[in-house]
């Protein structure tokens, strides 16, 4: 029999969670639980050789399901319930949110897709874009969302790979073009940080200023951590 939908197979990625994939209309789909086909099937919160067993389980309940008609696209096309020439830019950013949220990623990046969620609807509030249709959010009203969200042209940079990743499945699923991906930014030069010259007089004015400061750059300086990314990244917790 020939079905819509091809290569369904499981994976396994570098941080070891598990899942299933297939390309439907050309679309690959990542899911990595059956919560969408209402089944408690979570392999990733289980450990060897159940989590293989759940694996394999819900690769089988996705097939089934597949060759009996379900389809990814019914997810969103459920949810919303006005015709695409309706539906607002404010309801297509929450709605959005929505179905990324129904799928677990890091935390990070929820964080992320929440935060350019919450700035849309700034965006929709103060620019007075209410009525704002899905469909009419084209390069132009992008770029202006961008330029509303920050001055930074590296936060600019940052959030046009979030809002892209946030409103890409709804703009396939209307078949819109992305306008974020026809966006380009100039990368801000980068500036090389200047030496310290001498290191232990600076560590003890810091350590007179404020002694938790004083920690931070004796752990950035010792482990040779870089102060605009991994020091960020540390956080209070006891070693096992």
């Amino acid at each position: 029999m020939n079905y819509e939908f091809k290569r369904l197979k499981s994976f396994l990625q570098a941080d070891s969670r598990v899942g299933i994939s297939f390309f439907f209309n050309g679309k690959r789909y990542r899911y990595y639980n059956a919560k969408i086909l209402n089944l408690d099937l979570q392999p990733n919160q289980c450990e060897d050789p159940e989590k293989q067993i759940k694996l394999h389980e819900m690769l089988i309940a996705f097939q089934n399901m597949l060759e009996k008609g379900w389809r990814p696209t019914d997810a969103i096309k459920n949810d919303v319930e006005v015709k695409i020439e309706n539906i607002l830019l404010e309801h297509a950013g929450q709605q959005a949110l929505k179905q990324k949220l129904s799928v677990k990623y890091s935390s990070y990046y929820v964080r992320d897709l929440k935060k350019a969620a919450s700035c849309i609807d700034n965006f929709v509030k103060i620019q007075q874009y209410r009525n704002l249709k899905f469909s009419e959010f084209d390069i132009s009203k992008a770029r202006e969302l961008l330029r509303f969200t920050s001055d930074s042209s590296r936060v600019q940079f940052n959030f046009k790979i979030v809002y892209s990743a946030l409103l890409g499945e709804m703009f396939e699923a209307y078949k819109l073009p992305n306008p974020f991906k026809s966006i380009k930014l100039k990368k801000k030069e980068e500036v090389l940080h200047k030496p310290i010259k001498d290191v232990k007089c600076t560590l003890e004015e810091i350590s007179q200023y404020n002694i938790d400061l004083h920690v931070c750059c004796l752990i950035t300086y010792g482990c040779l951590l870089r102060p605009h990314v991994e020091i960020r990244n540390l956080k209070w917790g006891f070693c096992r």
